[in-house]
């Protein structure tokens, strides 16, 4: 490949981006904006040294590198009409904050501070907000190219292969992929790295070491990306283990293991020393399930539990906002600013406290506790009930049709936007993908295929985690396990429909 070329493109690009910046991104302090420059830099050195060698590779003929540009083409441009039918995509809350935050240059990290790094080089390549959602289309449609071709190359019949695409035109999956949220590209993500595992495994191979280390760079990042998938970091080298165990020697499986490590840990750190400003992100987390505990606590005269629970959250809040029909999460965004969380008022020992009275209310009520997490899982279908109206970031290119292409993709009325049907809580449900994957894994390790099997749990594991969890009923929470669901039923079932067929065809 020649490189000079493309490196000189990297340098222009990164040079003309000083003149670009001005138009979306602000930053007073020198030092911060230096800084991210020169991460830029790097960026598109990278960025463009990757293109170069897709189109090498494409002129020189590798049909692997065709075949996934062309599979992969035809979903991005489906992807990039519904973008234009849409522009600048879809905007719902938090993204507007993690976007002030980006185009100031500070870290967000209530969403994962990948997010911010990933919207602030989007900003820089492309001055505008829908360059975010550009590039998550990009990335998510050289995924779903690649998964076609892999069940190309599988079966031998392109036109089975081309039922692959029906999971990622799902109303869902269209909606994700326009939705610049940190769950629409994780979920991709996590999708890549567990299907390549089964690939090595179904392909009887061994991967190279530049292969091995982008894929652990991969699961480190999703590792990271999400707070429920800090499981990773322990069944994640239990899963390697079992596939390297006869390919490897065991120190090699040893460095794998320990990389690994080394890489998820350092970026799980950064997001843990980020989220040391205060104690409200992990609030948010037990807020829901707390307040019918709390107010249990109450009936049953447990004073005690109450009172260290007080010492950090107002417990005077969750008695009236239960009072009257409030969610734990919503007393927290009510009164969040007034007092519902007493900072500079306690300690960490009072923190701690609190946290085993929390657990003390589980053990003594379970039936409480498990029952509002069914509820708040039962809401979770639909995508979002009443959102905040709120004028994109951009301007629409039709106002018109672009809310009328939303209330098709949410199954929301055309009247009011707010108003979902009976439609919304059969296609936004999380629970046959969820069964799928359950089923699957079952039926998986009833059979010994143990890395299949792994691969699959390493995707539902994250359903009971947040189950016990979530903070709030939204759809969205469960999307990965969603997407992994309808793509493992559709690439297993066409892959095994093939083997039967040619069966057939040979005897």
């Amino acid at each position: 490949m020649k490189r000079k070329p493309w490196l000189i493109i990297a340098i222009l690009h990164w040079i003309l981006s000083f003149f670009t910046d001005p138009l979306i991104i602000g930053c007073e302090v020198k030092w911060v904006y230096a800084v991210w420059k020169a991460a830029f830099l790097l960026f598109v050195l990278v960025f463009y040294q990757a293109v170069g060698y897709i189109v090498q590779e494409y002129r020189s003929g590798n049909q692997a590198v065709r075949s996934v540009c062309r599979f992969g083409g035809v979903y991005f441009l489906i992807m990039l009409a519904f973008l234009l039918l849409t522009w600048p995509g879809i905007w719902r809350v938090d993204e507007y904050t993690i976007l002030w935050s980006a185009m100031e240059l500070h870290i967000h990290y209530w969403q994962g501070y990948l997010t911010s790094v990933y919207y602030i080089l989007c900003l820089m390549m492309i001055p505008a907000p829908v360059s975010v959602i550009l590039f998550m289309c990009l990335i998510n449609s050289g995924i779903a190219g690649y998964l076609v071709y892999k069940l190309w190359m599988y079966t031998g019949r392109r036109k089975a292969a081309y039922l692959l695409y029906i999971p990622f035109l799902f109303f869902p999956v269209i909606d994700s992929n326009l939705y610049p949220m940190r769950m629409s590209i994780y979920a991709f993500l996590e999708l890549l790295l567990l299907a390549k595992i089964c690939f090595w495994n179904y392909e009887k191979r061994t991967p190279g070491k530049k292969e091995i280390f982008g894929t652990l760079l991969l699961a480190a990042v999703v590792t990271c990306w999400r707070t429920e998938s800090i499981y990773y970091l322990i069944l994640f080298p239990v899963l390697l283990a079992v596939f390297f165990w006869k390919r490897l020697k065991k120190k090699q499986i040893f460095k794998v293991l320990a990389l690994y490590l080394v890489l998820s840990i350092v970026a799980v750190g950064i997001q843990k020393v980020g989220e040391q400003s205060g104690d409200e992100y992990e609030i948010t987390a037990i807020i829901r399930p707390l307040t019918p505990l709390v107010v249990e606590a109450a009936y049953a005269g447990e004073t005690d539990l109450i009172a260290d629970i007080d010492k950090v959250i107002n417990c005077a809040y969750i008695f009236q906002g239960a009072s009257e029909g409030e969610t734990g999460i919503g007393i927290f965004w009510r009164w969040s600013g007034n007092g519902l969380v007493k900072e500079g008022m306690y300690t960490e020992e009072d923190y701690r406290n609190m946290m085993k009275a929390y657990y003390t209310l589980i053990l003594r009520h379970p039936k409480i506790f498990l029952l509002e997490r069914w509820q708040t899982y039962k809401e979770t279908t639909g995508i979002l009930g009443r959102i905040t109206d709120r004028e994109p970031p951009s301007p629409a290119i039709n106002a018109a049709v672009r809310n009328i292409v939303y209330s098709i993709l949410e199954l929301r009325s055309f009247e009011d936007y707010h108003t979902q049907g009976i439609g919304a809580k059969i296609v936004y449900n999380s629970i046959p993908p969820s069964v799928i994957l359950l089923f699957g894994a079952l039926i998986l390790l009833l059979k010994k295929q143990l890395v299949y099997a792994g691969s699959v749990l390493m995707v539902f594991a994250k359903v009971p985690l947040i189950f016990l969890t979530a903070p709030s009923s939204l759809f969205m929470y469960y999307y990965s396990p969603y997407l992994c669901g309808w793509v493992l039923l559709f690439f297993a079932g066409l892959l095994l429909w093939n083997q039967k067929k040619a069966g057939k065809e040979r005897g």
